[in-house]
Formats: structure tokens, C-alpha cells, sequence
């Protein structure tokens, strides 16, 4: 039998009576790499990644353009008469309806369309975006007017409720106020965005409470309300506030001016929510939400809706008017409702309308 070499890494086994050697197999021999090809496959591997990126490029687009689709479809739209004035810029009409048609969900707070026909307007807001800044004004409801020259007066809440062409039209033609763009927006809608946004932060000068409009706010100061408290608020009528610890029913007077007011705080503090939301979410959903609650006039896009979005630090201003001492919830024009439309760019006799 033949003995290992030294050194070898040889075994010898005896199978049976037959010894056999066994050699361990040395490794096998290493392969030079060609780094001539490096280049070439660094190339290969940087056009992959571009068509990856260059595929979900497309892809996002496709999706985002399917969405902006889908998102213009979901907005109603209303044909309005053409005005025109000297005023610069563009003067936007925002219109919240009380109509039955479209209620939150929740407590039936608000009667049906058969406990309350028709529509009107709960609030009616006029946005100046212009070069040398934007102002915003919220109208009286009550505010009485003249539908046409020479016609019976009614109220700036009723004759919202007949039409948008109708509301437009004396707006010029009455208070020299144009419409480029009119937006007009449902209590369900209204509920939805602000719930949307994540809801909004809106100063309250004095705990207050309406049992008509099942609003309850014990305290004062800077709240955060979700979007059926925030509805409550700018529909409160008869609101009861809490005054050096003694609760101090409103006047009528005081009452519609306290709405007229609501609706100012509550639009700055939607404004100012939606400017400051930055996550794509929050964002889509505040989208999603406020296209299917809006009606607009057949030429507004929504690129052109993202211009109510970009305000900031928006001061609202109430529109003064006379009420008299009755019940009946007329408000009269006098010389200091005139004055802030004037202060504002709108002088009555200035607008007219394309015929």
C-alpha cells in the first residue's frame, strides 16, 4: 500500500481489502474578470432605471390626469349672466344654501324639503382678488333689494333661492357688484369640507347658544369645530350669549347681524386651513369633498377654485345695513352700506350686463 507524500492532503481507506486513495479536489481556478465591460454595464443598468422612472412617470401622470377627471366631473354647473364694471380683478360670488336637497347626515335638526320648500340663501360673501390685494365682503341676507329697476323689493336670501341668474343680476344692477365666478355650495356640502380639512379654528367672543340651530358653545375663545357645529354657527339666528355670567338674548337686529358676522369668521378660518395643509391626503380628500358639494358657473375650472385656496390672512368684512324694530328679518341699504361696498370697488350704477 503506497503511503501519503507528505504534505499531500491524499486519505487512504481501506474499503474491504481494497485500499483506495482519496485526493481532496483543489479549488477551481480563478476566472479574471474583463473590467473592460464595467462601463457597459453601468450604461445597461442607468437606461433600466430610466425606463423604470420614465414608466411610473407616465404612470402618475396618467393617474393624476384621470383624477383631475374625475374631480371636474364631480362639480355641478350653472349658466350665469355676463357683468361687467371697471372694478380690476376678479370678483368671485360664494353663495351657502339652505336648501333641504342636500343635508348633512346627523340629527334632523333641519326639517325636509316638504317642512321647507325651495332654497335661499344663508350666506352670500363677495371675494375681490385683484393686483393691489384681495378683499372679501359677507352681504346681509335680509339685505332688501330691487330684482330689476322699478320691481317689488326682496330680500338678497330669497332672490339667491330663485337662480343664480337671478342673484347675479341684481347684484350688478342694484349694488354694482360683477360676477366673474359664482360658486355656490350645499349645507351637506359645507359639513363635508370642513370635516374634510380636518375641521377649522374660529374665534368666539362669548359662549353661546341657539337652540333653533342646535349650536352650543360653552366657551369663548379660539375652538376648533368640526364641520356640523361650524354650519350650526353661521345659521344661529337667535343666538344667546353668555356675558359677564348672565345669558343675554340677541335682537332680531343683532341676531342677523351676528350671522352676517359668523359667516365672516368661519370662511377666514376655512381659508386659512386650507392654505396651511400640506399633506397629499388631507389634500385629495378636501378636494374630493369640495367637488361634489359645489355648483359653478360654466366657466370657472378648477384651477381657477384653487384661487380661493391660496388666500391668506383674509380680513372679512360685514356689510352694514338698518333693520327696523320687527320681527321680519328686513334689513334696508343706508348711506354706510354703500359707503363699504365704495370702499371696496363697488359703486352702485357701474355694472352692467351683457345682453
Amino acid at each position: 500500500m503506497r503511503r501519503p507524500e507528505p504534505g499531500s492532503t491524499e486519505t487512504v481507506e481501506t474499503v474491504g481489502t481494497v485500499p483506495c486513495v482519496l485526493r481532496d479536489s483543489p479549488p477551481p481556478a480563478a476566472v479574471p474578470q474583463d473590467t473592460r465591460n464595467r462601463p457597459h454595464c453601468l450604461r445597461n443598468h442607468l437606461r433600466l432605471v430610466a425606463k423604470v422612472v420614465a414608466v411610473g412617470l407616465c404612470v402618475a401622470l396618467a393617474l393624476a390626469a384621470l383624477d383631475a377627471l374625475a374631480l371636474t366631473r364631480r362639480v355641478s354647473r350653472t349658466a350665469i349672466p355676463q357683468t361687467f364694471s371697471q372694478v380690476p380683478g376678479q370678483t368671485w360670488v360664494i353663495v351657502g344654501s339652505d336648501s333641504r336637497a342636500d343635508l348633512p347626515d346627523g340629527p334632523d335638526v333641519y326639517g325636509t324639503e316638504a317642512d321647507v320648500p325651495g332654497a335661499r340663501a344663508d350666506v352670500i360673501l363677495v371675494v375681490r382678488v385683484a393686483p393691489d390685494g384681495t378683499s372679501v365682503l359677507s352681504l346681509p341676507r335680509d339685505l332688501l333689494v330691487e330684482p330689476t329697476p322699478g320691481a317689488t323689493p326682496n330680500r338678497l336670501a330669497a332672490l339667491a333661492g330663485q337662480g343664480p341668474d337671478v342673484l347675479v343680476g341684481v347684484l350688478c344692477q342694484d349694488l354694482g357688484i360683477p360676477t366673474t365666478h359664482y360658486v355656490e355650495v350645499s349645507m351637506a356640502g359645507f359639513v363635508a369640507i370642513v370635516d374634510a380639512l380636518g375641521g377649522i379654528d374660529v374665534d368666539i367672543p362669548y359662549p353661546v347658544h341657539d337652540t333653533d340651530a342646535s349650536l352650543d358653545l360653552p366657551e369663548a375663545g379660539t375652538l376648533h369645530l368640526d364641520g356640523t357645529t361650524a354650519l350650526a354657527l353661521v345659521r344661529s339666528r337667535h343666538p344667546v350669549r353668555t356675558i359677564d355670567g348672565t345669558q343675554v338674548a340677541t335682537t332680531t337686529d343683532d341676531g342677523a347681524r351676528a350671522r352676517t358676522e359668523s359667516a365672516a369668521r368661519v370662511f377666514s378660518a376655512v381659508t386659512t386651513q386650507a392654505k396651511t395643509v400640506r399633506n397629499p391626503f388631507v389634500v385629495h380628500r378636501t378636494a374630493w369633498a369640495s367637488t361634489g358639494a359645489l355648483t359653478v358657473d360654466n366657466n370657472t375650472s378648477l384651477t381657477d377654485l384653487r384661487t380661493l385656496t391660496q388666500l391668506s390672512s383674509v380680513q372679512v368684512v360685514p356689510v352694514p345695513a338698518t333693520y327696523p324694530p320687527d320681527p321680519a328679518f328686513i334689513a334696508h341699504a343706508d348711506p354706510t352700506t354703500f359707503a363699504t361696498l365704495a370702499d371696496h370697488g363697488y359703486t352702485r350704477g357701474t355694472c352692467h350686463m351683457r345682453r
